[in-house]
């Protein structure tokens, strides 16, 4: 609660100035997060003689399906001449192995090694370092609702990564 109170209160600026969509664009946020938790506890719990390589690859090859059948129909096929900037294939190149292929084999590796809930809290600090990063780049103000909610969340990590693990 404290942690899911500190992204709120990171983010209620851009939800007071952008309205409706922001909530909605929120609301979705919090249903991916808890769809993504349920996925998270199932893998914990079925794959134990799964390889985390394994599931990683699974993953990706699976989930690149729909998306190049989804890019395909909504950037009308292979007819639509693309441009390429570098600075977009840069960035491509760096989410698909850093933010994806690593990403998920890291996570995979401490879900056979740790309890699923320290593992996951850890997504609480994106917000924080997404703010701090505006901040230091960007040249963003830090407001006092920001700070304190980035305080909230970092109580509320050291609260659950502090916390010993029941055995049942």
């Amino acid at each position: 609660a404290l942690g899911l109170g500190g992204v709120v209160s990171i983010f209620s600026d851009q939800l007071r100035s952008e309205g409706t969509m922001a909530l909605l664009g929120s609301i979705a946020l919090v249903i991916a997060a808890v769809s993504s938790s349920r996925s998270q506890v199932w893998i914990k719990k079925h794959s134990r003689a799964v390889d985390p390589l394994t599931l990683a690859t699974w993953q990706m090859l699976l989930g690149s399906f729909p998306l190049i059948i989804l890019g395909w129909s909504v950037e009308g096929g292979w007819t639509s001449p693309a441009v390429w900037p570098v600075e977009a294939i840069a960035a491509l190149a760096y989410l698909s192995i850093f933010g994806s292929a690593i990403a998920f084999f890291v996570l995979y590796w401490l879900l056979r090694r740790m309890a699923v809930t320290k593992v996951l809290t850890v997504a609480f600090a994106n917000p924080v370092v997404a703010v701090l990063l505006g901040w230091v780049w960007l040249g963003e103000v830090l407001s006092p609702w920001a700070l304190a909610g980035a305080a909230g969340v970092l109580a509320s990590l050291w609260l659950i990564l502090a916390a010993p693990v029941e055995k049942n």
